[in-house]
């Protein structure tokens, strides 16, 4: 399993997801993020970096770079994430998520986290 998750930059601020998590039981915090090549094969993590930040959050980045391949727990699972960097980024939707998702977004002083 791979996925990609994006640090989406905006005016000294970060852009947040916050979702309901089934194993955990509760509503979470996060960085937008999504799997890759859940929905068109042979996408790429950049391809869904693009995707998964206009879905969830509603903005579109001109500029997206990947800072890397990480492994989220390798004692115990082998999925890995490719952490991307968006920034230039233009509001073009309302976000939340598709129609199986409850996503609210929100804007967080990077200075805060």
């Amino acid at each position: 399993i791979r996925a990609a998750v994006i640090l989406a930059l905006d005016a000294g601020d970060v852009i947040l997801v916050e979702q309901y998590r089934v194993p955990l039981g509760k509503f979470c915090l996060e960085l937008p993020a999504g799997l890759i090549g859940d929905e068109t094969e042979g996408e790429d993590a950049l391809e869904s970096a693009r995707r998964e930040l206009e879905e969830e959050t509603g903005y579109r980045a001109a500029r997206m770079e990947s800072l890397g391949e990480f492994m989220s727990s390798p004692g115990m699972v082998s999925e890995s994430f490719t952490l991307l960097r968006a920034q230039g980024l233009v509001k073009v939707g309302n976000g939340g998520g598709t129609e199986h998702e409850d996503i609210t977004v929100h804007r967080v002083a990077l200075a805060h986290l």
